[in-house]
């Protein structure tokens, strides 16, 4: 299955350090997988390139026998090394463009917004073939992002709805909630 089929059918998108301290890294992603991630991301600021890519050559290692997605995070020239089938690029990290020349022809590339403008221009921006939004709710890999809350997941949800094969994929990133809300559970229309 190409990887345009595979990003459409994903539905659960993992973005996870290297797992130095604890060392299981491999075991980790490999029970991730099991449990029904499609798409990894290594996310983990100041590392180190070699280890960098230590990283995401267990997380391929992992990815391969459940035809997952291993995401390369910000960098350009990491995922050009790396030969990455997945980018995925910050607001701060540069034109989808320029991005883009650093990837295979079939390499994938996502955007993060964290606002109905910059989701709009994701969707618009034709080098970019998913976008995330969020976070939701604060998370330890984004402490300096104000959480965006469901707004912009509705807002998502209704200008590319998932079933109709013209919108571009999209995923809501970002935390999770500590513990249910006591409303509730709502539809996101």
């Amino acid at each position: 299955m190409g990887l345009e089929a595979r990003l459409r059918l994903a539905r659960l998108y993992l973005c996870t350090d290297a797992r130095e301290k604890q060392g299981d890294l491999g075991s980790f992603l490999q029970a991730a997988f099991a449990g029904g991630v499609d798409i990894v991301q290594i996310r983990q600021k100041d590392m180190k390139p070699e280890a960098e890519l230590a990283a995401l050559e267990i997380a391929r290692q992992a990815a391969t026998p459940y035809q997952a997605i291993v995401c390369v995070n910000d960098s350009a020239e990491i995922a050009g090394r790396f030969q990455a089938d997945m980018l995925h690029l910050g607001q701060a990290d540069g034109p989808s463009a320029k991005a883009r020349r650093y990837l295979h022809p079939w390499a994938l590339l996502g955007r993060s917004t964290h606002a109905r403008r910059q989701a709009d221009k994701a969707m618009k921006d034709s080098n970019v073939d998913y976008f995330c939004v969020g976070p939701v709710y604060a998370t330890s890999t984004k402490p300096d992002y104000e959480p965006v809350g469901l707004d912009l997941v509705r807002y998502a949800a209704k200008k590319a709805p998932v079933a109709a094969i013209s919108s571009k994929p999209w995923f809501a990133i970002g935390g999770r909630s500590p513990r249910p809300p006591i409303r509730r559970q709502r539809r996101i229309d």
